[in-house]
């Protein structure tokens, strides 16, 4: 949330001004595009895992 943030509230209003360089920009913000891509697939990754482990334990309790 807070990278997608950050590339929403600052990279692309500072890429529509020509205030830094595309050198600049490159060392302030290097690849936050591919750190957001992989933030969101781990996150659903894990609300995955985190459902079937819910189900799993539901399922356990009807043996008990």
């Amino acid at each position: 949330i807070h990278l997608t943030c950050l590339l929403e509230q600052y990279l692309e209003p500072l890429r529509h001004e020509n205030f830094l360089s595309a050198t600049e920009m490159m060392a302030i913000f290097g690849n936050i595009r591919e750190m957001v891509t992989v933030q969101r697939r781990f996150l659903k990754n894990l609300e995955t895992a985190v459902e079937s482990e819910s189900q799993l334990e539901a399922g356990m309790a009807d043996f008990q």
